[in-house]
């Protein structure tokens, strides 16, 4: 009996050592945040009274200063939960001693708290760390102390706040501005971004040595002021957006040190449409200089403008991106840039720059709009504009142009300049043809040509000309030098004793000719009034190297225009003035011979064709009796020539229209998918969808109004609950039919939501018929939905969960297909209850509150309360029963408030619009007993000694942590004893 009971002690000593051990454990944890009144003048080394260690503030702790006290930051290590300035009408303050001193603030400093004005001083070397300012009076002095933001955060618009010295933003953290904001020290870019929110932040130190930028580092997202020197300086303005870092760099050559400001804005341009640029193929994104209140005065500048991957559009080739700036009225495209991975940059330009110049990229929009001074007839379309690295394929029915050449060491026309083709170099005796790759009706039809000339950098000669050949017979330059590549040549350089033939096949050359030769009728040409230099002239039909007069005869032409057709003294591409050719062959029959030839010239920019800027208009037959009969069919050719003299010679922006063209007849559509992560400035940050009617040739249908079908597919083909609107349109939307109306002109836009975080596949197609598209690469589609995440400080919780009778801060962030959706602002009343986890939560637990914080806080005290139900309100507008919550670019705080333990979920709703409520669940919470109190503990009938409460409050904790212990008592069935300490 003595061994039994000597075992039955041991075990019993086990026990109580382990339990021992518990009970320590659980006297380590945090005690609740205390509240430090300081109605005195204090320094932080001589606080008590806070949870921290020798009694100094924790994290967790709130400080209140009032009574006209000071609280000042003596040491280096200094923090406190939230701190408040100010108290019971009587103001506050809270200064820095030195250099060394620093203060990290796990919450807010408020300055100012209701009457009372508060102050917050700083000194030389002081740092003060903290993730949110609030204001209501008072002030702030910076001194060249350093202020550090290290958490999501709105700076106030108070005056007082406007001003820092150093500032650094913290990694992951998102700073925005209230009004514009001066550094005058150094602004740190660690990591996150500073907001500007349409407001500027001025940096006033030189450029190259106030923004400091770590690899990784963070952005400006908007506007960035910068101060430059005079003379020549470099500016890298660190800027970005939503989509990542894209600064911009800028090369100064200043007259006077000065201001400028720059941003790097993730969205197009909002005068985009008018850029001559295509939106469905370009960067989301544009970059911009000066702004109102710069003092910089200009010599000239050029830049460097970064752009993410992000930023592009699925279908952009960047290799035809090209450069536009606008200058806050009109859009021009440089002619010289530089395409770098990821970069497009800017030479020199002059200034001043007294206004905002913005910049965008992109591929070139073909215009292909018909001629709007042609009336009486209806024409049709195709545009070539040159924007790409390639000659082939061509933008026309996406087909190859033919090219080839009867002399010279030129070669073939290709793109050397993004924007223009060129026909030959400034080398000599070159004669090239480059053929349209599309066959046009002749007879019965009109046709007419748009396009710029540019003839360059050379001596003066000779020129180009646009051919209208028989498309039955294989086009064939014609002879080089004065003959333009149209016309025979007999002697002279023609070094075949049977004399250089004509454009194979040709019926009509409208020759540009800078040295006068085409007019002259020497070489074999047959008519002509002589040489007439920088002249428009016309020869007609012929075939072979006869000089009879009959082949290729003149027909009309101008004399010397002013100014000329070439510019041979320029190095860059120039005139580009644009030209117009019409060939009207409607009225054309065998027995009724008749076509009108006119060439109009415009060197305005304006591409306008008024009958005064016609040079010729005749009838081809009076001309020339014996003009060979219009064809059935044309091809367009474009000739390059030089001889002893040589110009570069290259053709842009060409616009071939005519009453009857031959393209295929079927169809495609482009979808311009946005992927969320270069979300523009779209309703809310949804996805927008652009619809583009496109005829084979790759332009706009215009008449396009048939139905299509909207798709929005799931990864595992099922169809996604997405919902489709218009956005711009005035077509008929049933589900996801749409048919397009006549006004659309063959384009229509629309924003999709879902409500569902989900991978969406887009795509259209055309109902009865096989055509249409879809894109492979889904959208990362994150629809519009509610994230509510646990943000309390105290490390206890963060691993644990909740613990039952105290106020939890939390967070609720509105987010969309573009992230957080800072658009989501202002008092929000929303829809809330609770999902409890049936197989563990005590089924009669008290049911949590969600109440309002109170500057910011749960702790001591809390707003407004609702208790929660278990399921949710009515999905209907007004059904709302959760107290009013703030939301600030997306993001709102609540306390979560519970008196009893359990475990369940968190669920919130917006349904003011009924039909697209926005809803979203945190994870599963775990509330447990903050301590445990058991009483009368037995042994049998012998009543535990001494220790009672301690044993048995140790092996409570023992069983609520599910730890192995033999405990000599009966634990109650969860949940435990729910009286608290």
């Amino acid at each position: 009996m003595a061994i039994v009971r000597a075992i039955d002690f041991f075990r019993l000593w086990q026990r109580l050592a382990l339990a021992l051990a518990l009970y320590s454990l659980w006297l380590s944890t945090p005690a609740q945040a205390a509240a430090l009144l300081i109605n005195s003048n204090t320094s932080w080394s001589a606080l008590s009274g806070g949870t921290g260690t020798g009694g100094k503030p924790s994290s967790t702790d709130t400080i209140t200063v009032g009574n006209n006290a000071t609280l000042t930051v003596d040491v280096t290590n200094a923090v406190s939960g939230n701190i408040l300035l100010g108290n019971a009408g009587v103001a506050g303050s809270l200064s820095f001693s030195g250099a060394s001193s620093k203060l990290t603030v796990s919450g807010s400093i408020t300055i100012g708290n209701g009457s009372a004005l508060g102050n917050l001083t700083m000194v030389a070397g002081s740092n003060l760390l903290l993730q949110q300012f609030n204001y209501v009076g008072g002030s702030f002095t910076p001194s060249t102390g350093t202020v550090t933001m290290t958490a999501n955060n709105t700076l106030p618009n108070a005056a007082a706040l406007a001003s820092f010295y150093n500032f650094t933003q913290s990694t992951g953290a998102i700073t925005t501005l209230s009004r514009d904001t001066t550094i005058n020290g150094v602004l740190t870019l660690t990591g996150g971004s500073i907001d500007t929110a349409g407001k500027t932040l001025i940096v006033s130190g030189p450029c190259a040595t106030s923004v400091s930028r770590p690899s990784n580092g963070g952005y400006v997202n908007g506007n960035l002021r910068m101060s430059l020197l005079s003379g020549s300086s470099t500016c890298l303005y660190q800027l970005g957006s939503a989509t990542g870092y894209a600064p911009i760099s800028v090369n100064m050559v200043a007259n006077s040190a000065g201001s400028l400001t720059a941003s790097s804005i993730g969205a197009e341009h909002p005068q985009y449409a008018s850029s001559g640029l295509d939106s469905s193929k370009g960067i989301n994104r544009y970059w911009s200089l000066w702004k109102s209140g710069d003092t910089i005065d200009v010599s000239s500048y050029g830049v460097t403008l970064n752009y993410n991957s992000g930023d592009l559009d699925i279908a952009t080739n960047t290799a035809n991106i090209v450069l536009a700036r606008y200058n806050g009225a009109v859009w021009t495209l440089p002619s010289t840039f530089t395409r770098g991975t990821n970069t497009l940059s800017l030479a020199s330009q002059s200034g001043p720059l007294n206004a905002t110049i913005s910049f965008a990229g992109g591929e070139v929009l073909p215009q292909c709009n018909p001629p709007s001074d042609i009336t009486g007839v209806t024409l049709s379309c195709v545009c070539e504009n040159f924007t790409r690295a390639n000659l082939n394929p061509s933008a026309i029915f996406g087909s190859d142009w033919s090219l080839s050449t009867s002399g010279g060491s030129f070669g073939l026309p290709r793109i050397v300049n993004s924007g223009t083709l060129r026909l030959t170099d400034n080398s000599n005796t070159v004669a090239t043809a480059a053929t349209v790759p599309a066959n046009f009706p002749a007879a019965g039809n009109m046709i007419v040509v748009e396009f710029k000339n540019y003839s360059y950098n050379g001596g003066g000669a000779d020129g180009m000309a646009l051919t209208l050949s028989d498309a039955s017979i294989l086009p064939q330059p014609g002879a080089f030098g004065g003959s333009l590549g149209y016309a025979q040549k007999l002697g002279s350089d023609c070094t075949n004793p049977s004399g250089c033939a004509g454009f194979a096949g040709g019926w009509i050359g409208v020759a540009l000719d800078e040295y006068g030769n085409f007019s002259n009728p020497t070489e074999g040409r047959a008519g002509g009034p002589g040489s007439r230099s920088d002249a428009v002239a016309v020869r007609g039909s012929g075939s072979g190297a006869s000089t009879a007069s009959t082949n290729y005869p003149y027909l009309d032409g101008t004399t010397s225009l002013s100014p000329g057709v070439d510019n041979a003294s320029s190095s860059t591409p120039a005139y580009g003035h644009a030209y117009r050719v019409m060939v009207d062959a409607r009225s054309y029959t065998a027995t009724n011979k008749t076509a009108t030839v006119s060439v109009y010239r415009d060197t305005s920019g304006a591409g306008s064709f008024s009958t005064s800027n016609r040079l010729l208009n005749f009838d081809a037959y009076q001309k020339n009796p014996s003009q060979a009969a219009v064809p059935s069919s044309w091809k367009l050719s474009f000739t390059g020539s030089t001889g002893g003299l040589a110009n570069f010679h290259e053709i842009g922006g060409l616009k071939i229209c005519a009453q009857s063209l031959n393209p295929p007849t079927s169809f495609r559509i482009a979808v311009d998918n946005l992927n969320p992560a270069n979300c523009s400035t779209i309703p809310s940050g949804r996805p927008q969808i652009t619809i583009t009617a496109l005829d084979i040739n790759g332009n706009v249908a215009t008449t396009y109004n048939k139905t299509v079908t909207l798709k929005a597919v799931l990864a595992n083909g099922n169809v996604s609950s997405a919902v489709w609107a218009i956005q711009t349109g005035n077509g008929t939307l049933s589900g996801n039919q749409y048919t397009f109306a006549a006004s659309d002109l063959g384009v229509a836009k629309f924003v999709l939501t879902d409500n569902v975080q989900e991978d969406v596949t887009v795509g259209v197609t055309e109902n009865g018929s096989a055509f249409g598209v879809t894109f492979a690469s889904p959208l990362q589609y994150r629809g519009g939905s509610f994230s509510i995440a646990n943000v309390d400080t105290l490390a206890s919780d963060t691993a644990g969960g909740v613990v039952a009778g105290r106020g939890h801060l939390f967070s609720v962030t509105r987010s969309n297909a573009c992230g957080v959706d800072t658009t989501y602002n202002g008092a929000k009343n929303l829809d809330g209850w609770y999902s409890a986890v049936a197989s563990v939560h005590p089924p009669a637990a008290a049911a949590p509150r969600i109440c309002a914080p109170v500057l910011g806080t749960c702790v001591p005290s809390t707003g407004g309360c609702s208790t929660l139900p278990t399921s949710p309100p009515a999905l209907v507008s007004g059904s709302d029963n959760l107290p009013s919550l703030t939301f600030t670019n997306g993001v709102a705080n609540f306390c979560l408030v519970t008196s009893d333990v359990g475990r369940y979920s968190l669920n919130m709703r917006d349904d003011s619009n009924a039909s697209l409520p926005i809803a979203g669940s945190s994870a599963t919470l775990t509330v447990r007993p903050f301590a445990l109190v058991l009483s009368n503990v037995k042994q049998g009938s012998t009543n535990n000694p001494a220790t009672e409460s301690r044993l048995a409050l140790t092996c409570g904790i023992a069983r609520l942590m599910l730890t192995a212990m033999a405990c000599p008592i009966r634990m109650p069935p969860w949940p435990m004893s729910r009286r608290m300490v």
